[in-house]
């Protein structure tokens, strides 16, 4: 079984849309410059020039609009160079996601026979079977949706198909480096502009289910007070008014995302500390868990919630019976465009596309969730 991607997942920025550098030899370098305390010596360790490591680091500087290093002149050790604290912070950042992608990236080729074959499917996997590589919105994999749907495709078509989870804006990043043949995401305006950019080649409506506003039972910003008609909005603007905690994703998701459309359109603009955002915690149900150790309110969706057991110290503000439009959550497939990378598996996904919503994918969907849910999870 042959991979017909390249070893390393490389993460690339590009600078006024004319040209890129790459961020992992940056980050690279900045590694060095902390082991080293120097620019030529880190450039050194790597086997590049001063030359290459200095305009590395200038252009990086100027697409992030943000100072990296400080080079210190003279002295009685002859000077040398640190890491400034924005470089650091963003350095530990750099370290969390890729190592958060390299692990999923491994594991994508392994132990795929004990995933897929069990003891009512006896069929080997065969070198020749027809592979596909997704990602996939962090919620519809913490529910177990997205295992299922990949395991009965499996079983029926003999088509493997394997995830990456990220949040939405990650997921399609990934996407637009050539790393995967189809996306699955519910961010509506970043997946608009990846079709108008010439990423994606067909959309797919594939489910839907609801943004909801939870919090803890004991209410501190009395949201109960707020007359229905007021909307979500109102209730994000008696959060902020009380600055009882609210526990953010803050990560470029589709529900950090939609968090934000309702901040913008409640005229709020969410601060510290009360507005907490968690980057480094993992998907819907990090943050879910967050939000009740602290006894804060959150945005997530409905099959993260009713898949937790946090119902007893936490309950549903908004969304759980509303029509409110801001917080319908739309997931959509895109398959991504083979004239930008010539290796997409376009067949396939397309298959893959007709079976989740027109064949056996669909029924699996409209009845998957468990028994805490008052209804499908999707």
């Amino acid at each position: 079984m042959k991979d017909h991607r390249p070893e390393a997942f490389q993460i690339l920025r590009a600078i006024d849309g004319k040209r890129s550098f790459s961020v992992d030899k940056l980050f690279a370098l900045m590694n060095q410059i902390q082991v080293t305390g120097s620019i030529s010596g880190a450039a050194a360790n790597l086997s590049v020039s001063y030359r290459y490591a200095w305009g590395l680091i200038q252009d990086a500087e100027k697409a992030l609009g943000a100072e990296l290093v400080i080079k210190q002149v003279g002295g009685a050790e002859g000077g040398g160079t640190t890491i400034t604290e924005k470089g650091k912070r963003l350095l530990y950042q750099y370290d969390h996601l890729k190592q958060e992608i390299d692990d999923q990236l491994n594991g994508l080729l392994t132990s795929i026979e004990d995933k897929y074959v069990d003891s009512h499917d006896e069929r080997p996997l065969r070198i020749g079977d027809h592979i596909l590589l997704m990602a996939s919105t962090i919620g519809p994999v913490e529910a177990g949706l997205v295992d299922a749907l990949e395991q009965a495709y499996y079983r029926e078509t003999g088509t493997l198909v394997r995830h990456i989870a990220a949040g939405s804006g990650r997921a399609l990043d990934i996407a637009r480096q050539g790393r995967v043949d189809l996306v699955l995401v519910h961010a509506p305006e970043q997946e608009q502009l990846f079709m108008e950019e010439g990423w994606g080649i067909e959309r797919h409506y594939l489910m839907s289910n609801s943004f909801l506003l939870v919090g803890p039972k004991s209410d501190p910003a009395r949201l109960c007070n707020i007359r229905s008609e007021a909307g979500v909005t109102g209730l994000f603007q008696q959060i902020a008014l009380t600055q009882k905690p609210f526990v953010s994703r803050g990560d470029r998701s589709g529900t950090h995302l939609r968090e934000m459309k309702v901040w913008k359109l409640a005229g709020i603009q969410p601060a510290e500390p009360w507005h907490m955002k968690t980057p480094t915690v993992m998907g819907n149900v990090g943050a879910l868990q967050l939000a009740v150790e602290k006894e804060a309110y959150t945005l997530t969706d409905a099959a993260t919630y009713w898949q937790m057991p946090c119902q007893d110290s936490m309950t549903v503000f908004s969304g759980e019976t509303s029509d409110d439009v801001l917080l319908m959550n739309h997931y959509f497939l895109i398959i991504v465009n083979p004239e930008r990378f010539a290796h997409v598996n376009v067949q396939d996904a397309r298959r893959f596309a007709e079976w989740l919503t027109k064949g056996a994918g669909r029924a699996l969907i409209a009845g998957f969730g468990n028994d805490n849910s008052p209804k499908s999870f999707f």
